[in-house]
């Protein structure tokens, strides 16, 4: 029984992974079946407005008439409703017909289509089609790095894209940014690649709703997961943030843009007011990496500030965004912390927290032959997915030897092992979703029955949203307590030669690199 009870928390590697593969099966069912009846609603809609579009643009050509933009915007409810009653369409086409002959003698030529609202800007004048829509009018552009095919070369790949129009405010909780400064993450470099494109794409169709996610199209993909910026207006139920208030937040991978453009949609829950007394350029390289290691620690890790200060951690990595933010985070927390880099990072990664000891990384297996004697309640890793395999399996083989000399008495709590590089959004790109799911659950028994033989809880661990965690890491900057990890800043315009910098193998540079709009 007591063998029993000291086994129990391996379990908690899973961390739910096959209920979650269960029920995702059984959603993602439901959702094609969904998709599938509502096309035909869609493809009718679809066409009804691009009637539309066309009647403008011949009615505007006609005229001699200089380009304009109209912004048509369709709500959820206003979508179910004519894939419903198809025979209101006509209706529709015939109210924004002379709606617009009656916004002036020169009707726009162009017409975009967006979901959520039905609004219809013109430059001269705005107006409202009942009670269901809003009209405002916009002459800013924005420009934006995206990604428009998926290439191993970042320059067949990526594309400064101007729109004509910012953004729009969808739902009322949702905040506009201007964004001053923004970095580039790891996971930007492999989304360019097509990195994730199967899962992220189908929960982007999962979280928004419209004609535009039905038929939707990831690319162009704009990417950049974290940013600093200036509010520029807030939906009806924001009261945290104020338009002109500087902010910093994060953006989802399976969002539908990122934060390397002019501009930015983002929910008021991703984002909170930026830290005093730090540039922008300075902030934008800490909060997705910094969220990515809070969750790490807190959310798989289970650590709490309170308990951490008598816990002995490892972070593999430690020269990179997360492995650097988590070593200050778990140093803040009084935590006994080893870290490794290369060798021409150590100097840099001291300077930034006073870690307890830095490893070469490549005389890892050496360090741990050496303190066999010693164990570590957490092991982050950190480091690169190609060595995140090598890295478990050199945990493992030590913890075999502590486990067989006998001479490290058992742990009341079993270590844990985290690892960043999940199987999951690879596995699914080059399975599908069936069989990569499988793959996936595979990968966990394998994973969870090394921990089992090891004495090691092996868990997989990844960026998760939190307001409340943003709100702890802009305090700890303002004490200095964290420090962000700029490396090298270059304007945007020169968007391509960061990325090629922050793809190098072997880093020229320590810290983020980080693109500067203003």
């Amino acid at each position: 029984m007591c063998g029993l009870t000291q086994s129990l928390p391996y379990f908690h590697g899973f961390n739910g992974l096959f209920l979650f593969l269960f029920v995702t099966q059984c959603v993602l069912l439901s959702i094609f079946l969904a998709l599938h009846l509502a096309e035909q609603g869609a493809v009718k809609l679809k066409e009804a407005l691009f009637e539309i579009k066309q009647f403008f643009a011949r009615k505007s050509l006609k005229n001699g008439q200089r380009k304009r933009a109209i912004v048509v915007e369709i709500d959820a409810n206003v979508y179910k409703f004519f894939s419903r009653c198809f025979c209101k369409l006509q209706i529709f086409k015939r109210l924004l017909v002379e709606f617009s002959l009656n916004l002036s003698s020169s009707p726009p030529s162009v017409i975009m289509f967006s979901t959520n609202i039905i609004r219809v800007t013109s430059r001269n004048s705005t107006s409202k089609i009942g009670p269901l829509c809003r009209c405002s009018s916009s002459t800013a552009t924005s420009r934006s790095w995206s990604v428009t095919r998926y290439h191993a070369d970042l320059k067949h790949s990526l594309q400064l894209i101007n729109r004509p129009t910012v953004p729009t405010i969808y739902r009322p909780s949702e905040v506009l940014v201007r964004v001053h400064a923004a970095s580039i993450n790891p996971l930007d470099l492999s989304m360019s690649r097509g990195y994730g494109q199967v899962l992220l794409s189908l929960m982007n169709v999962v979280s928004s709703t419209g004609i535009d996610r039905i038929t939707y199209d990831r690319l162009p993909l704009t990417l950049g997961r974290d940013f600093v910026g200036e509010v520029l207006t807030t939906g009806q139920t924001v009261t945290n943030f104020k338009p002109g208030q500087m902010v910093w937040g994060t953006v989802s991978p399976f969002a539908d843009g990122g934060s390397h453009a002019d501009h930015i949609v983002v929910d008021e829950s991703s984002i909170w007011r930026a830290p005093v007394g730090v540039s922008s350029v300075n902030a934008a390289s800490l909060p997705y990496v910094g969220l990515t290691a809070w969750s790490a620690l807190v959310n798989f890790g289970q650590l709490t500030p309170q308990t951490v200060a008598t816990k002995r951690c490892l972070v593999l990595g430690g020269g990179g965004g997360v492995g650097a933010a988590a070593a200050q985070l778990l140093k803040h927390w009084n935590a006994h912390v080893v870290v490794t880099c290369s060798a021409r990072s150590a100097q840099w990664l001291q300077s930034l927290v006073a870690v307890d000891e830095v490893v070469d990384y490549r005389q890892l297996a050496e360090y741990l032959q050496e303190c066999h004697q010693e164990s570590f309640d957490l092991i982050l890793d950190a480091s690169p997915p190609e060595a995140s395999s090598a890295n478990l399996q050199l945990i493992s083989s030590w913890r075999q030897k502590q486990l067989s000399s006998r001479q490290q008495p058992l742990q009341k709590s079993l270590p844990v092992y985290l690892t960043l590089t999940s199987p999951l959004l690879r596995n699914l790109d080059s399975k599908g979703i069936f069989g990569g799911s499988v793959a996936t659950a595979f990968q966990a028994l394998t994973d969870t029955a090394s921990g089992l033989l090891d004495r090691t809880s092996v868990r997989w661990a990844y960026y998760m949203p939190n307001q409340k965690a943003l709100k702890c890491l802009t305090e700890l900057v303002e004490a200095g307590d964290i420090k962000p990890q700029t490396g090298l800043v270059l304007p945007f315009d020169q968007a391509l030669d960061a990325y090629t910098v922050a793809d190098q193998q072997v880093k020229s540079v320590d810290g983020k690199v980080v693109l500067k709009m203003l």
